[in-house]
């Protein structure tokens, strides 16, 4: 009997340590690559790659984006280009809501440069979507919970960051291999739907935002939400800032959800008007309802809007002290939660000039709360 007792146990506490390890993080479903150390040793996805469905980002398609930055063209550019983002979605929310949502596996590219003794990545990118069918994407989730469970390896608990085993062990690593060969069974020309860019210009201090729609390599135009265009700039007088001074969006959203009273805020030595405290409330609400996948989709808010949330609302806390807790109070019900750890390990997070949201600046990570959110999101559809 006492036999028996103890092959139970030890049965449950197995099958305990293989769910465990099975069940996938926010690093499983967004993935920030490491930095290689050096030129040409890296071993990250390349334009030119070739998965199941042909090149991963064609030149033809690539060469039709706008110029990213002014010191190089993009021919230049593309062969230092290096996929350093990679995000799985199951439900990407289609341009109608009766059309439904689309699974992708989304690539977040960037140039690679060497600098000194380390690699670095230029802050301009290319974020790449790439259609898969449902039973493709659960298949793909589905290898990567069975590589976590073969190395043993669970990030379920793990805030949103560069992915942990990869870091330690290397991209050229064996479980890096398999997890490279998993997502590349989903990947090719054959498959990109979208293309966008956010390219910079002048001083370092202006970013534009755009992208086209891909149907059989033939590119269009997309109209950016709440605006009247297809491109959209943000622009901060300073540069490696924590405030915004002559900060404005052009062309700035109409309608509700509009962050342009904090980039023009109120003199902070001065005591808030009931005007200023109603303004500075909106701003802030529109932050935190922007940052929850919940209440805005891709389709509802503009592009600056998504890339520049969390530095207004942070800006917001800082610049009216006083008023912070009140804000916070407002805002809670907006915010978003999940049962997933949401901690911002991002350096510098309230810069106002860290417009990336998912990928490096320099040789330092960037990642935003709208980020972070939506991943959780993606784990919580990805259990039902």
């Amino acid at each position: 009997m006492k036999l028996i007792l103890i092959f139970s146990i030890l049965f449950t506490l197995l099958s305990n340590s293989k769910s465990q390890a099975a069940e996938l993080g926010l690093t499983d479903v967004s993935i920030l690559m490491p930095l290689p150390k050096r030129e040409n040793s890296d071993h990250l996805f390349r334009p030119g790659s070739l998965g199941k469905f042909g090149e991963f980002l064609p030149q033809n398609i690539f060469s039709q984006l706008p110029r990213l930055n002014l010191v190089e063209d993009n021919v230049a550019l593309y062969p230092q280009l290096r996929a350093l983002g990679i995000r799985l979605d199951p439900c990407f929310p289609a341009a109608s809501p009766q059309a439904g949502c689309q699974a992708q596996i989304r690539l977040v590219w960037q140039p690679l440069y060497q600098k000194e003794s380390i690699m670095v990545a230029e802050d301009v990118s290319v974020h790449v979507f790439y259609n898969l069918t449902k039973v493709e994407l659960t298949d793909i989730v589905s290898q990567i919970k069975d590589l976590n469970d073969e190395f043993k390896i669970s990030n379920k608990d793990l805030p949103l960051d560069i992915h942990p085993i990869l870091k330690r062990d290397g991209l050229d690593s064996a479980y890096g291999k398999r997890l490279f060969s998993i997502l590349n069974s989903g990947i090719g020309a054959q498959r990109i739907s979208r293309v966008t860019f956010m390219l910079q210009t002048w001083l370092g201090n202006v970013w534009s935002f755009g992208g086209f729609d891909v149907d059989q390599g033939k590119m269009r135009e997309i109209s950016i939400p709440r605006i009247p265009g297809t491109k959209q700039t943000f622009f901060n007088e300073l540069i490696s800032t924590t405030i915004f001074k002559n900060a404005g969006i052009d062309p700035q959203v109409a309608g509700t959800d509009s962050l342009a009273f904090l980039l023009k805020p109120a003199d902070p030595q001065a005591p808030l008007t009931k005007a200023d405290e109603l303004s500075v409330t909106a701003g802030y609400l529109a932050a935190t309802r922007i940052e929850n996948p919940l209440i805005h989709s891709p389709n509802s808010i503009d592009c600056v809007g998504c890339h520049l949330a969390q530095q207004t609302r942070i800006f917001a806390q800082g610049q009216y002290p006083s008023f912070a807790g009140e804000l916070s109070r407002l805002a809670d019900p907006s915010k978003f939660k999940s049962k997933y750890n949401l901690s911002n390990l991002n350096l510098g997070p309230d810069k106002t000039i860290l417009l990336r949201s998912f990928g490096y600046v320099g040789s330092e990570p960037a990642i935003n709360q709208r980020v972070i959110n939506e991943t959780a999101r993606v784990l919580e559809l990805l259990e039902k």
